[in-house]
């Protein structure tokens, strides 16, 4: 049988101590918790421990002495989290679809430059104004395929962990419990 460590520190659950409440939130912001900013140490922390764990029934877990629980609060700080990592998971994923949606544009366009390009040499255009288009034509499509692509493959990878964390908060199951 487990004991209480063994299934606090279990792989689904995300196990933080607090010494109180504000170890969540930002010590530069006077609002009340409902409002106030999440501290960038709880984020850096919450993002390397979820990093590992699974997707479903993930928890995470507030350690916090007994003396300073106050149920109004966590309720309210609870409801915080569950928007804040609600709202950065939707604006991540617009943000994705945005620079995804852009990146295939400019592939297609730089591929319509490319068969102009082609088109005027294959019909054998001598004028000076097609030479040029052609000339113009070319690099510009080859640079906007391999722009878009390096969009498409890189620049939206580069948000995937943001993205992939607040996915997965967005459906913790956030507690608080004594130590």
């Amino acid at each position: 049988m487990l004991s209480e460590k063994e299934v606090l520190f279990d792989s689904s659950k995300i196990t933080l101590h607090i010494n109180d409440y504000t170890g969540i939130f930002s010590d530069f912001d006077p609002r009340p918790y409902s409002k106030k900013a999440l501290s960038d140490d709880f984020l850096i922390e919450a993002k390397r421990a979820a990093k590992d764990r699974p997707d479903e029934n993930l928890e995470l877990i507030f350690l916090m002495h007994k003396k300073k629980r106050r149920i109004a609060i966590e309720n309210e700080v609870k409801k915080r989290l569950k928007n804040h990592f609600k709202k950065h998971y939707f604006l991540l994923g617009n943000e994705l679809k945005h620079i995804r949606r852009k990146a295939i544009i400019i592939v297609f366009i730089g591929f319509l430059l490319m068969v102009l390009a082609t088109y005027i040499a294959y019909m054998g255009y001598k004028d000076f104004e097609f030479y040029l288009l052609r000339i113009v034509f070319e690099p510009a499509g080859w640079f906007s395929v391999w722009f878009g692509l390096d969009q498409l493959f890189y620049s939206s990878k580069e948000k995937l962990p943001d993205y992939n964390f607040y996915k997965k908060m967005a459906k913790v199951d956030i507690k608080f419990m004594n130590y």
